[in-house]
């Protein structure tokens, strides 16, 4: 049981961290801020990889 959650935590990690950067790059995508489609692509490639 504990193997199993251990495999489960660096993939929610992930996953937040994806989720974090989405959000930034859709506030720079709602400021017309540069570097936005960037952003969000890095982050919801996290979001899959997680």
């Amino acid at each position: 049981m504990k193997s199993g959650k251990r495999k489960l935590i660096p993939a929610i990690i992930i996953f937040l961290l994806g989720l974090i950067i989405t959000v930034i790059g859709a506030l720079f995508k709602i400021q017309h801020w540069p570097y936005g489609n960037e952003i969000l692509i890095f982050g919801n490639l996290l979001e899959i990889l997680g």
